[in-house]
């Protein structure tokens, strides 16, 4: 039974020291905030140093880098390190990012651009006079980025644990969570505590108030968008990118 405490707290003195440099990889829809909050409050608890999408270079002192494009110069990092990558189904990125980009403030939607005469990224989008136009649109821009990169990400490095956002989301067990923690080397005394942060800190707790970034947490949401049209656009942009990442076991099912 997991305690449930609320972690509104400070840089605490319960300092811990780490056999590991940590790397956090997301993507753009993967749970970015989700995670991030999460090792920011393991951090404070434990007087950690985290940072976010800073070089290497730049400070090889922290103990938790943060990365939200899953792009880590690894040749840079001079300790031992282990990190965790989380990946999601491909189309739900794209309906998740159809959705959270005609609403959310972040700057880099906000900035006119050339290639779509002026208007900004969320205009463009908006600008659009059906759902399905969005969505195919959204597939050829923005999305198109993240789902390259997480194509391009090496699986084979063993110094990362690799999870899916549909399995991590629905870990109210917290088992997948509790191998993440024990892989990226947390002491076994504070585990329990770890967890009860992640646990708290999760949709599925009930206690999470703070749900701007969240139109919706549920898995398959493409189920529901995707037509047609939508599907052939995609074989013909990401191939068997399905198959390749796990998520479909034969082309017929990835159409």
């Amino acid at each position: 039974m997991f305690s449930l405490n609320k972690y509104n707290i400070n840089k605490s003195s319960k300092k811990i020291i780490l056999p590991f440099q940590i790397l956090v990889g997301t993507h753009h829809k993967t749970g970015t905030i989700w995670l991030f909050t999460i090792f920011q409050k393991i951090a404070d608890l434990y007087g950690l140093n985290i940072h976010h999408n800073l070089d290497p270079r730049d400070s090889n002192s922290f103990d938790i880098l943060f990365n939200d494009q899953g792009a880590f110069n690894l040749e840079l990092i001079k300790k031992p390190y282990k990190g965790i990558h989380i990946i999601r189904d491909p189309r739900d990125i794209i309906v998740s990012s159809a959705f959270y980009h005609q609403k959310s403030d972040e700057a880099w939607l906000h900035i006119p651009r050339a290639e779509f005469n002026g208007m900004t990224y969320q205009e463009k989008i908006k600008s659009l006079g059906s759902l399905d136009e969005q969505i195919l649109f959204e597939m050829e821009n923005s999305s198109k980025k993240t789902i390259f990169n997480i194509l391009n990400w090496n699986y084979n490095n063993e110094n990362f644990f690799e999870v899916k956002y549909e399995n991590l989301i629905e870990d109210t067990s917290m088992n997948i969570f509790r191998e993440i923690f024990c892989f990226l080397g947390f002491p076994q005394i504070i585990i329990s505590e770890v967890i009860d942060i992640a646990y708290s800190n999760s949709l599925f707790s009930g206690q999470v108030s703070n749900t701007e970034h969240v139109r919706s947490g549920k898995t398959k949401q493409y189920k529901k968008y995707f037509k047609k049209i939508h599907k052939e656009k995609f074989q013909n942009i990401f191939g068997d990118a399905l198959i390749k990442l796990g998520f479909e076991k034969s082309p017929t099912k990835a159409t």
